[in-house]
């Protein structure tokens, strides 16, 4: 047992650590709580931004066609000054979707919006996607 003593300053600094203490345990559990695979399927729609520019953007669409474990596998569509469309077999670790390798793409998923960016290539996007039809 912790003897406080009789100072209340102490017992409110000793609560305050204990609070402190569980917080830096359990909020980062419960921010990366995973995702079920299954609700990926669909088509996802949001806007690419230049991580240095932010006057150039554009619309960027993802399909997620197959999702097997935690296998995640699809098309995608980058849209601006010129079109890129891809297909892309990627991982869903914990709440996160990654795929490629240079440029890789990183989304982190949160219910029906995925957020992230893409690295490794000329210009480094930031990346924001609302799924619009579950499949």
């Amino acid at each position: 047992m912790i003897h406080l003593g009789r100072d209340p300053r102490r017992v409110v600094a000793t609560a305050l650590t204990l609070l402190a203490v569980f917080a830096s345990v359990v909020a980062p559990a419960l921010a990366q709580a995973p995702v079920d695979p299954q609700s990926l399927l669909g088509d996802w729609a949001g806007q690419w931004q230049w991580k240095n520019s932010a006057k150039y953007y554009g619309q960027y669409l993802l399909t997620i066609d197959k999702v097997e474990g935690n296998n995640v596998s699809g098309t995608g569509q980058l849209r601006g000054r010129t079109n890129t469309e891809f297909k892309f077999r990627g991982k869903l670790e914990g709440n996160h979707l990654r795929f490629g390798q240079t440029p890789s793409t990183d989304l982190e998923i949160d219910g029906t919006s995925m957020s992230g960016s893409v690295t490794g290539g000329q210009n480094p996007l930031d990346l924001k996607l609302t799924k619009t039809k579950p499949k």
